[in-house]
């Protein structure tokens, strides 16, 4: 049971990453905004490729949002498009040789998709190289309809942060 209610509380992080790129406007732009609070840096855009399991991510439009805190560095990747809903997040230990605190990769076909250190059922590393980011592993795959019958799918996140 706890295992659902983390992964729950992974996918219901990653709609607030969707709702994040909801709101921001679809010009094509490169430009990167950096906020600045409490002298911690958050900014957007970026690039970033998504597969599951072997196959692309689809999303629209792809915003990357990235913030370093308290030793933490949280990448979300959302659709930016008006109604987009895909979204997919990580949390890493700051420094050269991150290591993966969680991965929320959203719904796919029916199956909540995520992973937290320390619940069995999956892995994940990444390397970092500057600001780009390879996070990959395993996920676990919850159907809510059959939350008995866990499922694992391998992933791989690209990123570079702005």
């Amino acid at each position: 049971m706890r295992k659902i209610q983390i992964l729950v509380a992974s996918v219901g992080a990653i709609g607030l990453i969707g709702a994040v790129g909801a709101c921001s406007d679809n010009s094509s732009s490169s430009d990167t905004t950096t906020v600045s609070t409490n002298g911690n840096a958050m900014t957007t855009n970026g690039q970033a490729s998504v597969t599951i399991d072997g196959k692309p991510l689809e999303m629209n439009s792809k915003t990357v949002v990235c913030n370093e805190a308290a030793g933490k560095v949280t990448i979300a990747i959302g659709d930016s498009t008006a109604g987009g809903t895909a979204g997919v997040g990580a949390v890493l230990t700051t420094g050269d040789n991150p290591q993966v605190q969680s991965v929320g990769l959203g719904a796919t076909n029916g199956q909540a998709l995520g992973w937290v250190r320390g619940v069995p059922g999956g892995d994940a590393t990444a390397t970092k190289d500057g600001k780009s980011y390879t996070i990959s592993g395993n996920v676990t795959g919850i159907d809510m309809s059959n939350p008995t019958s866990p499922s694992k799918k391998s992933f791989e996140i690209k990123v570079t942060c702005p």
